[in-house]
Formats: C-alpha cells, sequence, structure tokens
C-alpha cells in the first residue's frame, strides 16, 4: 500500500508540473532524450546505437548530439559557409555568319574548266560540313572546293578521286608531291571538258 500512494502521488506530481508548464504563457516545451542517467559530463552512453551517433553521445534538451573536440554546436553561433567564387567566363571569339567570299580567282585557275572533277549536288552531299555552313549556294560551295576541298583532297563529283590519280600517276606525284590542288588542275586540263 506504501508504494502504491508513492507512485500515485509520483504521477500526480508530473500531470501537475506538466500541465502547469503547458498552461503558462510563453512556454515552450522540448525535450529530447532516452532513458537512463546522464554523467557529469552531460552525456550518456548508449550500447545499443539507437541513435546513431554511437556508444556515446548528449542531449541537454535538443536532439542527439556529439560535442566535436569538447565543443557543443548549439553552444556556438555557426558561421555561414561562403559560397565558392565562379570563375569568369571567357568570351568566345565572335564567328562570322558567312565565311568571306573571295572574290578573285588566281591567275592559274582562271583559265581552268572544272566541271570534270566538280559537281555542286555532289560535294554537298559528300561533304555535309560544308553543306551545313553554305546550304545549297553553288558559288560558296565551289570556293569551298577551291579553297578548302582541293587541298585536303575532298572528291568534288563521282568520277575523279585525287587519291586515286595520284597513285595511278607517279611521275606527277613526283613534280606535285602533296600539292594536292595542282592534280585537280593537271586532270582538267588534260582530261577535263572544254
Amino acid at each position: 500500500m506504501k508504494h502504491t500512494w508513492k507512485r500515485f502521488a509520483a504521477t500526480v506530481l508530473a500531470l501537475l508540473v506538466t500541465a502547469g508548464s503547458l498552461t503558462a504563457p510563453g512556454t515552450l516545451l522540448t525535450a529530447s532524450a532516452h532513458s537512463g542517467r546522464t554523467d557529469s559530463g552531460g552525456g550518456h552512453h548508449d550500447y545499443k546505437n539507437a541513435s546513431g551517433l554511437g556508444s556515446y553521445h548528449y542531449h541537454h534538451g535538443y536532439p542527439a548530439h556529439l560535442h566535436e573536440n569538447g565543443v557543443c554546436p548549439y553552444d556556438t553561433p555557426q558561421e555561414p559557409v561562403p559560397a565558392p567564387a565562379l570563375p569568369t567566363p571567357v568570351p568566345l571569339p565572335a564567328v562570322p555568319a558567312q565565311p568571306p567570299v573571295q572574290t578573285a580567282e588566281p591567275a592559274a585557275e582562271s583559265a581552268v574548266n572544272y566541271a570534270a572533277v566538280y559537281d555542286a549536288a555532289y560535294y554537298a552531299a559528300a561533304n555535309p560540313d560544308a553543306a551545313a555552313v553554305y546550304g545549297t549556294d553553288e558559288t560558296l560551295l565551289f570556293q569551298h572546293f577551291l579553297t578548302v576541298g582541293m587541298a585536303e583532297g575532298r572528291q568534288g563529283n563521282a568520277v575523279f578521286n585525287v587519291w586515286a590519280y595520284r597513285e595511278a600517276n607517279p611521275d606527277l606525284a613526283a613534280v606535285f608531291g602533296d600539292n594536292l590542288a595542282q592534280y585537280y588542275i593537271f586532270y582538267c586540263m588534260n582530261n577535263g571538258v572544254s
């Protein structure tokens, strides 16, 4: 009977304290803890690691936490971490909408009829990089063939292949070497259409 009375008195007292603290104006009651006693440092053992923080951690009115290097994170104000500075973007050079068109052909090429080695529709289909820039503009495609295509050995029509022509004519290779445009011109002047 004596023990029952003590339990009843403790329960009533706990209810009164709780009710009093909840009804007092401006009172905020927050509690986070495990059952068990704390040691002289304010922490307690958690051998089953129920908190996920290890076998020893703190509460003292806050969520479960550790004291890194003996310092409570709730006792010291946290400095905001500045955002890293972004690198300054480097401006890209302006790209012209259309590459410059050469208005005059070199004197050696002015008398050459390139019909034997060049067809605009074939060149555009075989060279999608040039077609992407110049579209179907025959003048610009022809300028590309003269200034870039021949120097790189690009095929300008279905008939003439500069690499095969060079291989089949070692006498020309001895004269022209790696100057591929000369093979196109020589072929046009000797086997081409007049």
